[in-house]
């Protein structure tokens, strides 16, 4: 069988919503916050990966961290999204 993440993740979500549903006595926090790693060969790749993401939910980037190497986007709401590059190590 493969494996797939995506379908995975959204699976794991709707079972922690229907638990969290049939246990209303269990706190909560009022927000989550999910995370996406864009991956690639070059920063052009992420950079390229981190605009999909921003153009598909109709979000800017996040330009605060840019001095550090950060180009991000965020989706806010009760469950923010925020799409982060991810580097790959450099061979030495």
């Amino acid at each position: 069988m493969t494996r797939n993440p995506r379908t995975e993740l959204i699976n794991c979500l709707l079972d922690l919503a229907a638990f969290l549903e049939t246990h209303p006595d269990l706190p909560v926090s009022s927000s989550i916050t999910a995370h996406h790693f864009a991956q690639g060969d070059s920063d052009l790749d992420l950079q390229a990966d981190i605009d999909r993401i921003a153009a598909r939910t109709g979000t800017p980037i996040d330009f605060e961290d840019s001095p550090y190497g950060h180009y991000a986007t965020l989706r806010a709401g009760r469950v923010p999204r925020r799409g982060h590059p991810r580097r790959r190590p450099r061979p030495p």
